[in-house]
């Protein structure tokens, strides 16, 4: 099976959620399918679709390179990160082009 992707350009989007750090690109992906796992099971997902604002449809899988580790977040898009009365982390995705990949 053939994943399907497009190219999007999205403005600035602010998000909440939950994020994990990793060291390298390999354990990142080796541990995306257990931490969506852990946050369907822990309730976290239906917590997280409480507080979108839905301009973007669903949860959101988002990887972030940094200097030394990537980070790997899952949200959704909120209407401000001041605006955060959970105990979810925010994040703004500054305007660019993103793969998105429906799943």
């Amino acid at each position: 099976m053939t994943m399907q992707y497009r190219f999007e350009h999205l403005g600035e989007v602010q998000l909440i959620g939950v994020l994990r750090e990793y060291t390298t690109g390999e354990a990142m992906q080796q541990d995306i399918p257990a931490f969506w796992q852990e946050m369907n099971e822990t309730g976290v997902v239906k917590a997280l679709t409480q507080y979108s604002n839905q301009t973007l449809t669903g949860l959101l899988g988002v990887i972030i390179p940094r200097e030394n580790r990537i980070d790997y977040f899952i949200g959704v898009p909120h209407d401000g990160l001041n605006n955060n009365d959970s105990n979810f982390e925010a994040i703004k995705l500054m305007a660019h082009n993103y793969a998105v990949i429906d799943a």
